[in-house]
């Protein structure tokens, strides 16, 4: 095809492009409606996508709640699953020595039984057991008795010792946050050897809780 026809074609095409909507202009324009559809069903079917919209969030609030209330249960669960294995698993941990200038440990005792660390805090102004004994750190353990316990250090300087505060699912949640459930998941995962399908929803849900509570505890 020749050059010029191309390009008169194309100039054909650019007028007629430019002259259309111009020529829709002749038509007068209908209001109140989308083709067939009148705006008053419009509005109609957007009012029951709006409460539709509502009831679902209003329910997943709901769900949230729920599972933020009934996470201590959960925890006493994992708990059950993986206290069988404390004893193997576990740690040996000291509670009680003595400190040199350097802040190293001589003439250590240690715990019998074992324990899982499952988290740590900010420590408490003073022990319970002891109020003039000010808390240097502060951890969260399992023992391999399945109690969650504070295991509460302190020091003199000289003397370090020890104090395991017992603590329900519920107050170790509120205190150290998800994070423990996440840890003994982590416990659950390594060593139970769990169907995977059971692991993949434990973990769906303890993900889920953490979203929830970082968005407000359901409320966001």
């Amino acid at each position: 095809m020749h050059l010029g026809t191309l390009f008169f074609g194309e100039l054909r095409r650019k007028k007629e492009f430019i002259r259309y909507p111009v020529d829709c202009m002749d038509e007068p324009v209908k209001t109140g409606t989308m083709g067939s559809l009148k705006m008053d069903e419009v509005e109609r079917g957007f009012e029951v996508l709006v409460e539709r919209l509502k009831s679902v969030e209003e329910r997943r609030m709901e769900l949230t709640k729920e599972f933020l209330e009934r996470e201590a249960e959960l925890l006493e669960r994992m708990i059950g699953d993986i206290r069988p294995l404390v004893p193997k698993i576990g740690m040996i941990l000291l509670m009680k020595g003595k400190q040199d200038t350097r802040g190293e440990i001589y003439e250590p005792v240690y715990y019998r039984e074992r324990m899982l660390v499952l988290g740590k805090t900010n420590p408490a102004e003073f022990r319970p057991d002891d109020v003039t004994k000010k808390v240097e750190n502060q951890f969260l353990v399992l023992h391999e008795d399945g109690t969650l316990y504070e295991l509460m250090y302190s020091s003199d300087g000289f003397k370090v010792d020890s104090y395991l505060n017992p603590l329900s699912p519920k107050d170790a949640i509120g205190i150290y946050g998800h994070e423990i459930s996440f840890n003994l998941f982590r416990y659950m995962r390594e060593h139970l050897g769990k169907a995977e399908e059971l692991l993949h929803a434990l973990e769906t849900v303890l993900m889920y809780i953490e979203g929830a509570a970082a968005g407000g505890s359901g409320e966001g």
